[in-house]
């Protein structure tokens, strides 16, 4: 099986024999192989597409294990810079959009990025509450 990008749409293709192939679209859920649609991670690396709050919060969570992992949670420029690699399309044009004390501070860029990407409507947030 594997992926088909046409369009802006990804798809995978299931081969059934030599000659015919089923377009199934992404996210679908049928084959038990396909990623998450919202998995932080791509070929190995971390990624952040900007696709929705959900992508957002597993992205900051993957970044603050890999921060850990590596002793650098007070290392400003390491982590920010590090994100900024990881950021891609949508993200990666809201990003260079920032005004550079966000974009140096991991504080601020992590905050910028909560609150540019918010969890769908149907979840409820008790820090959202007022």
């Amino acid at each position: 099986m594997t992926t088909y990008t046409a369009q802006g749409s990804t798809v995978w293709l299931k081969r059934i024999d030599d000659d015919i192939q089923e377009i199934v679209p992404l996210g679908t859920g049928q084959f038990t192989d396909e990623p998450m649609p919202s998995s932080p991670v791509m070929d190995g690396r971390l990624v952040f597409h900007g696709y929705d709050g959900i992508e957002c919060e597993r992205f900051l969570q993957a970044v603050r294990q890999h921060i850990f992992y590596h002793n650098r949670q007070y290392d400003d420029a390491y982590i920010t810079s590090y994100v900024a690699a990881c950021l891609t399309e949508d993200a990666l044009r809201w990003h260079i959009s920032l005004d550079d004390a966000t974009r140096d501070s991991w504080r601020s860029l992590e905050r910028a990025m909560i609150t540019a990407f918010p969890p769908p409507p149907r979840r409820v947030s008790v820090y959202g509450a007022k």
